[in-house]
């Protein structure tokens, strides 16, 4: 941090550039994508200045950014005292396009503290010239490189035709008045590259459902279409969840929420299916209440299974009649998310059932039913069939012993 202090008359700074006694004071920020956002206040020293704070709030964190930062004991009254703060965004892990609050507070030796308008910046990546395209109702705006524009089109409707079978599922008065944002990058190797450098680690696609921003990259341009049908639905039935959901959306189980969007890829990712074919008992599954707040991300095996678990218990939920109050499963657990209830009470009130038993529905409904080998009864007659074999073996080899040369003979 820096504490920069001028005389008032020196209006020709680097920072506070132009700043004029008759202002006061000047709040600004200064942003390099994936490096450094720098938080400034100028003002005059007057009444005595002691030090400054800074509460940085970011949507994906839980706890604030804070920093005080001391005044120079050599200020006059009078002097321009610029308080700035750099936040290291590479540390920090800012991901992109999220909203960025923040407040000074500035305390004072024989005043009372004063806490400035909160200020905000929408943080975004600068590496693409983002080109808009918005559907006709502007709930729908699609950035992209311009000459992409053709892709744009085919994104907004594809989420126009998918929007509607998700809304089926949720709440009646979930809110879709505010628009959804989708960057589509122009390489999947750009996108990582972004992601990387705010400490994220996706490929296929990513949501920021709190401000209503989707990221997806165009991988493969000859499949463009294939693509986008599958990853679109997936992040906007996430960003229409949270709408549902509100605050509450943090306890929803993650495991939920990850089945739900998977339900409507266009085709469903095949290697769901791959993942659990040879699964034919519960003990081969991660437990679901494991994963009432985040899937497994490593290894990539694990993290394949935690999706094709959920993709296929809430397909089979989904499948299930309504319940006594009309509701199908994912209006049922959000009810009790609403409510207050935590992940795994909101699984059993809603569903009546536990994350345990849920998943041996599922086994029994789907799954071959192969005997497990680990099961005592299968212990128990392998270590039999052992004995057998070994005391056929001991008859075998006595009779073996006791033949004599006349029998060789005959």
């Amino acid at each position: 941090m820096i504490v920069a202090i001028l005389p008032a008359d020196a209006q020709d700074n680097q920072v506070c550039s132009g700043f004029d006694a008759a202002e006061k004071l000047r709040v600004y920020h200064e942003v390099d994508f994936a490096e450094v956002a720098t938080f400034h206040v100028c003002l005059l020293n007057d009444p005595q200045l002691v030090e400054a704070s800074i509460e940085i709030e970011v949507f994906d964190r839980v706890e604030p950014i804070s920093k005080i930062i001391p005044a120079n004991e050599q200020a006059q009254l009078g002097d321009l005292i610029n308080f700035n703060f750099p936040l290291d965004l590479a540390s920090e892990l800012v991901p992109p396009f999220t909203l960025v609050n923040y407040t000074w507070t500035l305390h004072f030796a024989d005043e009372p503290q004063k806490t400035l308008a909160t200020e905000s910046f929408f943080y975004t990546d600068d590496s693409v010239a983002w080109e808009n395209t918005s559907s006709e109702d502007g709930l729908i705006q699609i950035y992209s490189e311009p000459s992409d524009s053709e892709i744009a089109l085919q994104a907004i409707e594809i989420l126009e035709e998918s929007r509607p079978e998700i809304l089926s599922y949720l709440p009646i008065g979930t809110d879709i008045t505010e628009p959804v944002e989708v960057y589509l990058y122009p390489s999947a190797e750009l996108f990582l590259t972004t992601l990387r450098l705010t400490g994220l680690d996706w490929i296929v696609g990513k949501a920021t459902p709190e401000i209503g921003v989707m990221m997806v990259p165009i991988s493969n341009r000859e499949q463009v279409t294939q693509d986008l049908k599958q990853r679109l639905p997936h992040e906007l039935a996430h960003l229409l969840l949270y709408r549902a959901a509100g605050d509450s959306y943090e306890r929803f189980p993650a495991w939920m929420d990850e089945g739900f969007a998977t339900q409507f890829e266009k085709p469903i990712n095949a290697n769901y299916a791959q993942s659990l074919a040879t699964v034919n008992n519960s003990t081969q599954l991660i437990p679901f209440r494991e994963m009432c707040v985040n899937l497994p991300v490593q290894p990539p095996e694990m993290s394949l299974r935690g999706y094709a678990q959920s993709h296929a218990v809430v397909g089979q939920l989904l499948k299930q009649e309504l319940n006594d109050k009309g509701q199908n499963p994912i209006e049922a657990v959000l009810e009790q998310t609403l409510a207050g209830e935590s992940c795994l009470d909101a699984i059993e009130k809603g569903l009546e059932k536990t994350p345990e038993q849920l998943a041996e529905d599922w086994i029994n409904q789907n799954q071959p039913q192969f005997p497990d080998p680990r099961s005592p009864v299968w212990i128990a007659i392998g270590v039999l069939a052992v004995l057998f074999l070994i005391i056929i073996l001991v008859l075998w080899s006595r009779t073996d012993n006791t033949r004599t040369l006349g029998d060789f003979n005959r």
